[in-house]
């Protein structure tokens, strides 16, 4: 008997394995995220730097970043090859 997971709007982060230089995150991770308005789903990468602010206190700055680059707008054909009679 298996179960079913719900995975959208969650996600998980880890120590990161490689961290090289201040520059890369101490925590690397996924998300699943889905718009509250249209229901598309997209899983994105999570970074994450732990940082202290101005007052002492410990914070975690985040950035989420596509697995996938999003989709071209509608009508969009990405196609600049200009077939017109313009003479110029």
């Amino acid at each position: 008997m298996t179960q079913q997971y719900d995975n959208q709007n969650k996600g998980a982060m880890f120590k990161a394995k490689d961290k090289k230089t201040d520059k890369h995150p101490d925590r690397t991770g996924e998300i699943n995220i889905v718009c509250p308005h249209c229901g598309a789903e997209s899983d994105h990468w999570l970074a994450g730097w732990l940082k202290t602010s101005r007052n002492g206190k410990p914070f975690m700055s985040l950035a989420a970043n596509p697995k996938q680059p999003p989709p071209p707008p509608p009508g969009a054909t990405g196609n600049d090859d200009f077939d017109d009679d313009i003479p110029f």
